[in-house]
């Protein structure tokens, strides 16, 4: 989305990402005060599976599943198959 290429199913597997994110963590995966450091965390930061309390933590299988739906580059992104 932020590149401005056509979306297709890729955006979807993200956005589902970050709602897992959000569930599994209890805060959001990109943080900021306004849009523009929103879209600056989304492209440069680096996901801290901690919790809130930087103490929780999820399973090695929740953050590999995450980390690829959460890939910054749509090609390289997990399939809707492979989440299944």
């Amino acid at each position: 989305m932020l590149s401005n290429e056509p979306l297709g199913y890729e955006a979807d597997v993200w956005a589902i990402g970050v709602v897992v994110y959000k569930l599994l963590l209890g805060k959001n995966p990109f943080e900021g005060d306004d849009l523009s450091t929103v879209t600056n965390s989304i492209l440069t930061k680096f996901i801290d599976f901690r919790g809130r309390d930087k103490g929780a933590v999820i399973s090695f299988t929740a953050c590999d599943l995450l980390r690829k739906m959460l890939e910054k580059l749509p090609s390289k992104r997990i399939k809707l198959e492979q989440i299944k």
